[in-house]
């Protein structure tokens, strides 16, 4: 069956199916390295979300989003157990895919977020002052702010025209998370991340996991984590996840 987001990056193997979605305005590029270098039970999917179409709004929700990528899960592996992963914003993503699917009946063995900022709306409910929503979204909005200029930067070869469409795409994608209700998950879930962010950004992912939820550190920044040589480490932690969620 032929996809249109869906691209498969490890075919070896029968056992569950491992689906990472990459971070905004992002492609299956993000994850080469780490599909060349994670030893899995199953085949390794990722998409490409620079052409995502989702519907004749300009402005989808997360949720949108989620269900078309959801589609083409559904056409590589009709049925579970499933593994599902996500880069940064991407991980908000699959964990809206996760809760979709275990809503269906379908098993998910784990979830794994690599650098993942978790959702506004979750990430201010931990503490008991009356300001911490709005503190703790000021502080997101700041590193939100941050990763569109990095991501800018990054595009500053590509002409101008095709840099511009992505960026918007991106901040688009982006925007979504930070108005996203999140959907709360009965699986394993696990974050690992750099020390490239503050720990703000992070704070909330346990209240959005009713079984085992961890934090693991690694090596590199949010986009040299996947790549050599910090990936082997990554991978690593990946591997023992897996292992765990067997």
């Amino acid at each position: 069956m032929k996809h249109r987001y869906l691209i498969p990056l490890a075919e070896a193997g029968d056992g569950p199916p491992m689906f990472i979605v990459p971070s905004a305005g992002a492609t299956f590029f993000s994850f080469v390295t780490l599909a060349r270098t994670l030893s899995t039970p199953g085949p390794v999917y990722s998409y490409s979300l620079t052409e995502l179409e989702v519907s004749e709004s300009k402005h989808p929700t997360l949720e949108d989003i989620a269900e078309v990528l959801l589609g083409e899960l559904r056409g590589a592996q009709p049925h579970g157990p499933y593994y599902l992963g996500g880069h940064c914003w991407g991980g908000v993503v699959a964990l809206e895919m996760a809760s979709r699917l275990e809503a269906a009946g379908e098993e998910v063995k784990g979830v794994f977020l690599l650098e993942s900022f978790v959702p506004v709306a979750a990430g201010g409910q931990d503490s008991s002052r009356p300001s911490a929503g709005a503190e703790y979204k000021g502080t997101m909005d700041e590193i939100l702010e941050q990763t569109l200029r990095d991501a800018r930067a990054k595009l500053s070869r590509m002409p101008e025209k095709h840099a511009d469409r992505l960026m918007e795409l991106t901040a688009n994608q982006i925007q979504t998370g930070n108005v996203y209700d999140p959907a709360t998950i009965g699986s394993s879930l696990r974050l690992f991340r750099t020390d490239t962010h503050d720990d703000v950004a992070f704070q909330g992912w346990e209240s959005l996991c009713s079984g085992t939820f961890s934090v693991q550190s690694v090596p590199g920044d949010t986009h040299s984590m996947l790549e050599k040589p910090h990936v082997e480490t990554l991978c690593g932690k990946i591997e023992a996840f897996i292992k765990e969620c067997a």
